[in-house]
């Protein structure tokens, strides 16, 4: 067994622990005898109970193993995420590999002064090749260690929504931590202003914990009271089922996020076929490869919503099938290329199967979403002449009842009219005949 010794600061519902264990579900996929014996510094909210539930309902307690204390493992590697408490916690000649998951500036100022000289550093491990080239511009002494090792996802779930689970309305969703950075207040007004514009009943269900003050009172001023969900951040298992319910119902996932290293929780959303609306920022434009009908200039809240209007609507069936093509290049396999490589050029080659082929990663073709576009055009016309035929039926319908109701109130009216008449002339007819009547009787009897 390869024992790693991963070290990261806060156990919570974040990104990073999503990420490790989507590593471990790769690991058991693949059937590489690879554990993760994960030390978390400090306990949020529950998260490693959350953990344990996570790894016992998924039986990944192979590959993913929580730990209180360092010399619970001799490991093979160590793996610090973005945690320079590290240094000072494990021997100096403990091979090291950092890893950089964070885009606060701040966080990771440590990379500004790593003790490279007395610690065999080996690599410095990124998300994405976008945050690799920015850390590259930050840190041009670091450019020899950065490689970049892709968050992989895990096989989709089978279905898990019944149909009785049903949200108000046209749900968007936002799922994360909902802080500053993320910048949810715009999300409100991007919703609200669609409200308005389309007429729609667009209802936004935040999940996650709420750590920016300023979102319930733009709640308010957005008069959004009544067509916001808050819920609380869910458990990792729970995601899932919130995703499928949301794309079950044409909904969209939304992000206005100020900057990200990946963007996991719109990637999981793009796994589940769901369409997603995001801040046009390196990590969203990589991940839907640029597509500018799915991105939005941060701030720009009008084009935002006329977008989300589109997208709820008639480009609901094309995003979809975009965002499922863009989630197949973000694969397992995909992580597990990379994950060999980093090993192997840190000096692992001898604990390492032997490599594999690269695998050929092709991003979505236009055709795709020209395809689907063709086929809901396709589907409008059948609809449109659909409809004109019923608007036809109605009108001959409605011109039948029309000439129905002429006849009967001709024939009504001639039947009064033939009644008036025959008294009418009854009527002269006692006037012109009576005085001859009288002459022939006078003359016949005198």
């Amino acid at each position: 067994m390869f024992e790693v010794l991963v070290i990261y600061r806060w156990a919570s519902l974040g990104g990073v622990e999503r990420m490790l264990l989507n590593r471990a579900h790769a690991f058991k996929d693949h059937g590489r005898r690879i554990r993760l014996n994960v030390l978390f510094l400090e306990d949020v909210g529950g998260g490693k109970q959350a953990l344990r539930e996570y790894v016992n309902f998924h039986e990944l307690n192979e590959q993913f193993r929580l730990i209180e204390r360092i010399d619970e493992v001799l490991p093979s590697v160590v793996i610090s995420i973005d945690t320079p408490d590290t240094f000072t916690m494990i021997p100096e000649d403990w091979p090291l590999i950092l890893e950089c998951h964070t885009f606060h500036p701040e966080n990771r100022r440590y990379l500004a002064d790593l003790p490279i000289g007395r610690r065999a550093i080996l690599g410095l491990w990124v998300p994405t090749s976008t945050f690799a080239r920015q850390l590259e511009a930050e840190h041009p002494h670091l450019a020899r260690l950065i490689d970049v090792v892709p968050n992989p996802q895990p096989a989709p779930v089978p279905d898990l929504v019944q149909e009785t689970h049903r949200y108000p309305g046209v749900p968007i969703l936002y799922l994360g931590r909902a802080d500053t950075q993320k910048n949810v207040c715009d999300v409100i007004r991007i919703v609200a202003r669609a409200r308005r514009l389309s007429g729609l009943d667009f209802r936004l269900l935040i999940v996650g914990d709420i750590y920016d003050e300023r979102l319930l009172p733009t709640i308010e001023q957005e008069d959004m009271k009544h067509f916001v969900v808050l819920l609380p951040a869910v458990g990792f298992h729970q995601t899932a089922f919130i995703l499928q319910q949301v794309r079950r119902q044409k909904g969209v996932f939304i992000s206005a996020s100020r900057g990200e290293t990946y963007g996991l929780a719109a990637a999981e959303a793009m796994q589940q076929q769901l369409p997603v609306l995001l801040s046009d920022i390196d990590a969203h434009a990589s991940l839907v490869y640029g597509n500018e009908r799915l991105l939005f200039p941060q701030g720009e809240i009008e084009q935002a919503a006329e977008k989300l209007c589109w997208l709820a609507g008639q480009g609901w069936p094309p995003a979809s099938a975009w965002v499922d093509a863009c989630s197949d290049t973000f694969t397992s396999e995909a992580f597990i290329a990379a994950w060999d490589r980093g090993l192997r050029l840190a000096g692992f080659e001898s604990e390492l199967p032997a490599a594999a082929a690269k695998p050929e990663i092709r991003p979505p073709s236009l055709s795709l979403w020209r395809l689907a576009e063709s086929q809901l055009q396709e589907k409008a016309r059948l609809v449109a002449e659909r409809d004109a035929a019923q608007q036809e039926l109605k009108a001959a319908l409605l011109e039948l009842g029309t000439v129905r109701v002429d006849r009967d109130r001709i024939l009504a009216q001639s039947r009064a009219e033939r009644r008036l008449l025959a008294d009418i002339t009854a009527s002269y007819s006692w006037r012109i005949t009576a005085p001859l009547r009288f002459a022939i009787r006078f003359a016949r009897y005198g």
